[in-house]
């Protein structure tokens, strides 16, 4: 009989993305109470938390350039014109977001899994022979490949049960692409949001 819940929800880059700054909406709060209470632990790949923060630091810059745009526009209608040192302040600003976003995952209950050591010769073999999540057409799969190992490995250690994926990328959804996962480390199901598990 399979169990109601997994014994560990892995969440991808592009639900992460999805979620507000602070990671904190009412579906995410709803699963974290599940899992609080169920002793699941929320997890997350190394690679999606750099993902992440790569692009939190493209949308501050952004956001800074506008400013930076705005505040020169309305300078030149006053005598006393505010100063900011935009190249040199917003170095400082992109510091602290990887520092704030893993501040944020770790304060809301979700777990950083470090990325293990994989064979070159594998993900090569992999990319030459289109084994999923390498696409057949394309240059696609490597990022995907390495969430799919670090999540097979966190599961070898954890092998009691089924293990959920958050992904909004399809790829992980193909029958090969959990029959692999299934030999390797049991079984993997796959959601493509929050609100999908907790509704």
């Amino acid at each position: 009989m399979p169990q109601a819940w997994p014994i560990g929800i892995h969440l991808e880059t592009s639900v992460l993305k999805g979620l507000p700054i602070e990671i904190a909406d009412a579906a995410f709060l709803q699963l974290k109470w599940y899992c609080d209470r169920m002793d699941i632990p929320l997890l997350v790949p190394e690679l999606c938390v750099s993902e992440l923060v790569h692009a939190r630091k493209r949308e501050v810059r952004s956001a800074a350039a506008k400013a930076g745009s705005a505040v020169s526009n309305v300078a030149k209608y006053l005598d006393n014109p505010p100063t900011l040192n935009w190249g040199k302040d917003i170095e400082q600003i992109l510091d602290d977001v990887e520092t704030r976003i893993r501040k944020y995952l770790t304060n809301n209950g979700l777990r950083t899994i470090a990325t293990p050591s994989i064979p070159l010769p594998t993900l090569l073999d992999m990319a030459v022979k289109k084994i999923r999540p390498f696409e057949e057409t394309g240059e696609k799969g490597f990022r995907d490949s390495v969430i799919l190992f670090t999540i097979l490995e966190y599961a070898t250690a954890h092998f009691e049960g089924y293990h959920l994926l958050l992904s909004g990328d399809g790829v992980m959804e193909y029958e090969d692409v959990k029959t692999s996962a299934q030999g390797a480390a049991g079984e993997m199901r796959v959601a493509k949001s929050i609100p999908d598990v907790v509704s």
